[in-house]
């Protein structure tokens, strides 16, 4: 998403006079990349990048993100990190969709649950209803843990 050639501070400014929703600054301070602006998205760390990401995403403003597999390949502290932008968004009014294997990180953020699995997609509801899908409960949340 981000390009390597320029600052991250440079590429939320462009999205900031693309979009005009959200400032650099702001979306740089929810995401918890400002001490980051100067650097190019190849210097950072796989949680600072899909933090860095997220700003971009953030100063758009969209009405609805499909985040795939965004935990994958970051440290787990950072897991908690995007958790939170994810529902600042989503109390924002964006609809966000979230895919993944990394299951605590998963159900702690979600509120719905739909499980693709062989095929065949089920859903499941609320976390505390998937937790009740025998079937998923065996195949993934034990699977991934």
């Amino acid at each position: 998403m981000l390009s390597a050639n320029y600052a991250v501070g440079i590429q939320l400014e462009f999205f900031e006079r693309r979009f005009g929703r959200r400032s650099a600054a702001e979306a740089a301070d929810i995401a918890n990349v400002r001490h980051l602006l100067g650097q190019r998205p190849q210097t950072l760390s796989g949680g600072e990048l899909r933090r860095a990401e997220l700003a971009a995403v953030l100063a758009r403003r969209p009405d609805c993100l499909l985040a795939d597999e965004p935990y994958r390949g970051i440290a787990p502290k950072d897991h908690e990190a995007l958790t939170q932008i994810f529902r600042t968004m989503a109390s924002e009014g964006c609809a966000v969709v979230v895919t993944g294997h990394e299951a605590p990180s998963l159900m702690e953020l979600a509120t719905h649950i739909t499980w693709c699995t062989s095929g065949t997609t089920y859903e499941l509801g609320t976390p505390v209803a998937a937790q009740k899908h025998e079937a998923f409960v065996r195949e993934y949340l034990t699977a991934t843990r």
